[in-house]
């Protein structure tokens, strides 16, 4: 019976050591994010390179790891190329994007806008919400109004 008893304690032991580690801030979470992100992640073709990318838009994801940054950018990059003839994978590409660097302002913008395409104001006001907050801009303001006209608010829409 000791034993057992000494099983039972290493079990919870294991999760109290558990319950640490994840109490910890933004950690578990954004590994969980990441998992998912890349269970659900579109392929990237190889011929698809970082330098795809606009210039701009690779000078903001300096901040991130060489490796993360050149899977964004390729990410970015498929959104770009994708916009016009298949704006629902485009969009997956961009969410792909957020999941590995959802802090960044041309991120956010982009899932934004890919989600404003799809018709799905509620995402996209959130993102673009997000946008602002993180640049300050309010060059999609006419957008967001939009979004919340579709949305069927239109008292928020004009303020």
């Amino acid at each position: 019976m000791a034993e057992h008893g000494s099983q039972r304690d290493h079990q919870y032991r294991g999760r109290d050591q558990h319950r640490d580690h994840a109490s910890r801030p933004g950690r578990p979470s954004e590994r969980s994010e990441r998992r998912r992100a890349q269970g659900d992640e579109p392929s990237l073709p190889d011929e698809i390179a970082p330098a795809d990318l606009d210039f701009r838009a690779r000078v903001e994801l300096k901040s991130l790891s060489k490796e993360n940054a050149d899977l964004v950018a390729r990410h970015l990059a498929m959104v770009s190329i994708l916009a016009d003839d298949d704006p629902e994978l485009a969009h997956r590409h961009a969410m792909a994007a957020a999941a590995h660097a959802g802090r960044l302002g041309i991120v956010r913008e982009t899932s934004g806008l890919t989600a404003y395409r799809l018709g799905d104001y509620a995402l996209a006001l959130r993102e673009l919400r997000t946008y602002r907050r993180i640049t300050g801009s309010d060059e999609h303001a006419a957008i967001m109004a939009d979004c919340e006209r579709g949305l069927g608010r239109s008292r928020q829409a004009l303020e």
